[in-house]
């Protein structure tokens, strides 16, 4: 197996951006695979076949502008939306910055905060601020350093690289929020975590699921003019659900999906919609199959459960990604937790664009 996920805990803004990451040519195959491989066969990774013969990043169908912000902000302007662009660094360097807004959006692949970015985003909401977070995959957290031009970040390794493990300021440990050490879970910011995601339509992975959110709350006002029902689908034509996703541990009662009580999410948060995701793409050892993911149970049960029996590695593989939505403070979340909810705007996807445009025009309204 190709061993894709070398350690590097540092990564530096100093360096020439790799190509794909500001600009892909038109119809360049996104993460989320529309048209999943043929039963029996193995996965394909069509966007990191496209890089490869063409001399792309293997990332650039992962995250950056091209990807992910400007398929966004093209769709905004066509709406006739004004809006201002900012680094989630600018938040540090600015605490204020965000007070002269109504709304706050993010979308893509939004991976990577620190410690100050949430506190800074939470007063945020607090304060009576309104958060789109059109995104998936919150997971860890990161320090910058060298006047913040260096981002760090452990993962897994944290025990044994991050010098302020053991430390009297081990809640700044450079990996996923879920971490004990940490203690501030990211499902309570906004109101999702990828630690019950993650990968949805790529690779092996729920790669013949719908490639849309499954709807429970037809009546939501996010959803309000679609006439939807329950058991409806939206944006699966345009692959929204994937490639990485953010969920919760749930439980169903009388049809509707409910945060378990493990997860420390906000007080009345609703579980709007849903989709399931994966952990594992399984090995069958099939002529040619190369998987980019293959199991990653060992590690997410270890950060769900802290043991990784065979029953916690059974359970780590399954996952989930949902919309969301809550108050908190004097403020508003929604919360679509897919990287690909972009994919629908860049395709004029009819229900993504309605909800997108239903959640702006809500939180912007004078």
């Amino acid at each position: 197996m190709i061993d894709y996920w070398q350690f590097a805990p540092k990564v530096t803004l100093h360096r020439p951006w790799a190509r794909g990451f500001i600009w892909l040519p038109p119809g360049a195959p996104r993460r989320a695979t529309k048209q999943p491989t043929a039963i029996g066969s193995p996965p394909r990774y069509l966007q990191d076949e496209f890089a490869f013969s063409r001399g792309f990043s293997k990332f650039c169908g992962s995250a950056g502008w091209a990807s992910y912000e400007r398929p966004f902000l093209c769709w905004a302007e066509a709406q006739g939306l004004e809006v201002d662009v900012i680094s989630q660094a600018d938040m540090i360097a600015d605490p204020d910055l965000l007070t002269a807004y109504k709304c706050v959006v993010f979308v893509g692949h939004d991976e990577y905060w620190t410690w100050e970015m949430r506190e800074a985003i939470e007063q945020y909401i607090e304060s009576g601020g309104n958060v789109a977070r059109f995104a998936g995959n919150f997971h860890f957290q990161i320090r910058l350093e060298d006047d913040g031009t260096t981002q760090v970040c452990y993962k897994d390794r944290v025990s044994e690289k991050d010098p302020l493990a053991g430390t009297k300021d081990e809640r700044r440990v450079a990996t996923d929020w879920s971490d004990p050490r940490i203690g501030w879970p990211g499902e309570q910011t906004f109101g999702l975590s990828s630690e019950y995601g993650c990968f949805a339509g790529v690779g092996g992975n729920a790669a013949r699921g719908s490639g849309g959110f499954t709807i429970y709350d037809p009546n939501h006002w996010a959803f309000e003019g679609l006439y939807l029902g329950y058991g409806d689908v939206i944006g699966s034509e345009a692959q929204i659900f994937g490639y990485e996703v953010d969920g919760l541990d749930y439980e169903m009662i009388d049809g509707i999906p409910r945060p378990s009580a493990r997860m420390k999410t906000p007080e009345g948060l609703k579980i709007l919609a849903m989709g399931l995701a994966s952990n594992l793409e399984q090995a069958y050892g099939r002529k040619g199959e190369s998987l980019k993911w293959g199991d990653e149970t060992t590690e997410v049960a270890l950060r769900r459960y802290g043991v990784a029996t065979e029953a916690a590695r059974a359970a780590a593989a399954r996952g989930s990604g949902m919309i969301v939505a809550f108050q908190k403070g004097r403020g508003s979340v929604f919360h679509a937790g897919s990287c690909e909810w972009v994919a629908g705007l860049q395709q004029h996807d009819p229900a993504t664009c309605h909800v997108t445009r239903n959640v702006l025009d809500r939180f912007t309204r004078s």
